[in-house]
Parts: structure tokens; C-alpha cells; sequence
């Protein structure tokens, strides 16, 4: 074969090979990216919420690229990546601020730590889903795990993450939970959303079991409600770890808690607040009238009749509604039945769907 046609011939292969390699990076590429963007519900608590809970995108590297200097390995030697906590709160600030974000104005970061954030600045913690992570790994030293910094913490798509500033000069502030992230409630079935307590700063790295021990009830805690963070009306105290959820009108509501925690030295510690929603209805009515079928007609003697059986059951096919029924049969003197002599349906009360 002639050399330079071979030549050609290779040139052509080789440049084609790139060409498919190149094609199969960018769809891949375009895949990891993807897969590195999530969406995650961000509030921030000063005393008070400072804002409506946020769901912000987050791509891994936004830090990086608003010039912050993060952790490449956490305190384990092991690689940073994914998403941060850090990653998640330098995404709430573009997405609140926008064009006037400035990272020097609003966010103090340095060693892995922050001291100012949304402008505010104090003690700053966090929580993702109600709790403080750690790496896992059990220290026998200590009896407990090892917190991850804020350029640290690992963020899963869809979770909750919360900023707050400790109100307490020894960082004893209770962090308050409810017991769902969202109820659904009819007016016509008492609900009660359960708030519980607990400091984190102090027992927020130790086992599932020494955190259990030290969580309260969060009595005397108050229970405001929202529709837009800017407007609260007092809903009731938590007395015995509960507080009844009852509006005067249908809606979605915000509930969030706030105040204080007597402790077992009879002071009062600030607690963290928290939020759930509520999404509340009305029923038509506590127990609907009662529904009667018509009297078969196959009676000789409608006036002299005997009972002769009755069937009780239960129909849950109606959506949140349970319905009582009733068939009672009675037989006439010639011995003919009443097949459906009375049909007697009760709708109960519907139920109150917690999540």
C-alpha cells in the first residue's frame, strides 16, 4: 500500500476516534453535572426567622467559585466531593440577595468556620434534617462521634438545612422538633403535633441513645403560625410535649416555635425555633346524617314484621372518611324477607394524616 495513503488513512481514523471520544466526555460530563445539582430547604434563625424557608439549587464548587478557600478533605484524610452544608449556605445567599450578594458583607468564613452569615454576626450553627452531622466513627476517647465543620458536611438532595446564631452565652440553647415536617389536618378530628427539645451543641455528637436521654419536652415553648414569615399569631403553649393544631380558617400554615426552656436549675434557656407546614381543611360536619334506604316493597303485612338479622360493617372507600353500616333484616308473618329493610349509613369522623 502506497505510505501516504496509509498515512491518510490513520489521520482519518485517529481524528475520527477523538471525535467519538470527545462526543462521550461531553455526555458524561453533562450527566456528572447534573447528578451534582440538588435543591435543598434553607431558614435561618436569630431570635427569630429572618426569612420564608428558601429551596435553593445547589452545584457542587459554587464556594469555589465565589472565592471562598474550603476544605478539599475532611478531618478523616477523606475527599471532599460532594456538597457542603457551606456550598448550601453560599447558595442561599445568591438566590436571596442576588446581584447584591457580597460575600464580605454578609458571610465571615475563615478555618472552616463561620462568624457572620446573611449579615448577622454571633455563634453559628447548623442542623441538616433536624440533627448534627457527623463522620460516624465512634471515638472511644470521647464517647461520642466527631462533628463535621460547615465546608465538611455532606448535603443530600431534598434536605432540610438550618442556620441559626446561639442565643446562650454557654451555647445551652435547646434546639426545638416537631414530631412531622408537614400535618394534614381536618377540623373535624383533634390533631396534636408533638415539640420536643434538645441542646445540640452539647449532645448533638453523641449516640441516637445519649441524645434520647437529654431531649425534654418543650413545655412552656410558645407556637406561632404564618402564611408568609412576616405576619404570626399565637397558636397556644406546648403543655406535656403537645400542641393542638386548630385554626379558624382553611389554609397552609407555617407553624414555628419560640421562647424559652425552664431548665432543672429553674432558669430560662433560649430555645432554637422550628418550623413544620400544616395544611388544614374543614369538614362538612362531624358525623353527616344519616342516610335510610327506602322499605322493600315485598312485605304482606308492613305492620307485623320480625327481626331476623343484622349486618355491621365498615366502608373505608371513601377518600379520608370512614362510614358505619347498618343492614338490619326483618321477615314478615308469611315469612318473607325484608332483604334491606332499613340500609342505616353514618360517615365517621375523617382522619388526620401526619408526614
Amino acid at each position: 500500500m502506497n505510505t501516504k495513503l496509509s498515512e491518510k488513512i490513520i489521520a482519518v481514523l485517529t481524528a475520527f476516534a477523538m471525535m467519538v471520544s470527545f462526543a462521550c466526555v461531553g455526555a458524561f460530563a453533562d450527566e456528572v453535572s447534573a447528578a451534582e445539582t440538588i435543591t435543598a430547604q434553607v431558614s435561618f434563625y436569630d431570635g427569630e426567622f429572618k426569612f420564608a424557608p428558601l429551596t435553593v439549587e445547589v452545584y457542587d464548587g459554587i464556594a469555589e467559585d465565589y472565592g471562598f478557600e474550603v476544605a478539599g478533605e475532611d478531618h478523616n484524610g477523606n475527599e471532599i466531593d460532594y456538597i457542603t452544608v457551606f456550598d448550601v449556605l453560599v447558595a442561599a445567599h445568591a438566590s436571596l440577595y442576588g446581584d447584591d450578594f457580597s460575600t464580605e458583607d454578609y458571610i465571615g468564613f475563615s478555618s472552616h468556620y463561620t462568624s457572620k452569615i446573611f449579615g448577622v454576626s454571633g455563634s453559628i450553627s447548623y442542623t441538616v434534617n433536624d440533627a448534627q452531622p457527623n463522620d460516624g466513627i465512634y471515638n472511644e476517647l470521647y464517647g461520642s462521634y466527631t462533628g463535621f465543620s460547615i465546608d465538611e458536611a455532606p448535603v443530600s438532595d431534598g434536605d432540610k438545612v438550618m442556620f441559626y446564631t446561639l442565643q446562650d452565652s454557654y451555647w445551652s440553647d435547646y434546639n426545638t422538633v416537631f414530631d412531622a415536617n408537614v400535618y394534614c389536618v381536618s377540623s373535624a378530628v383533634p390533631c396534636f403535633a408533638e415539640v420536643s427539645a434538645v441542646c445540640l451543641s452539647w449532645y448533638g455528637s453523641y449516640s441516637e441513645d445519649v441524645i434520647a436521654q437529654h431531649t425534654v419536652h418543650a413545655d412552656g415553648v410558645k407556637v406561632l403560625y404564618t402564611q408568609d414569615f412576616e405576619n404570626f399569631t399565637e397558636l397556644g403553649v406546648v403543655e406535656d410535649g403537645q400542641i393542638e393544631l386548630a385554626f379558624e380558617e382553611e389554609g397552609t400554615y407555617y407553624i414555628v416555635t419560640e421562647g424559652a426552656i425552664t431548665d432543672d436549675y429553674d432558669e430560662d434557656v433560649p430555645i432554637i425555633g422550628n418550623y413544620a407546614v400544616v395544611e388544614y381543611e374543614f369538614a362538612d360536619s362531624e358525623i353527616d346524617d344519616p342516610v335510610l334506604d327506602p322499605v322493600e316493597e315485598n312485605l304482606v303485612f308492613p305492620f307485623f314484621f320480625f327481626f331476623k338479622d343484622i349486618d355491621i360493617s365498615f366502608d373505608a372507600s371513601s377518600e379520608g372518611r370512614l362510614t358505619l353500616v347498618i343492614n338490619i333484616v326483618f321477615t314478615d308473618l308469611l315469612g318473607n324477607n325484608a332483604d334491606r329493610l332499613f340500609n342505616l349509613s353514618i360517615n365517621l369522623l375523617p382522619f388526620a394524616v401526619i408526614a
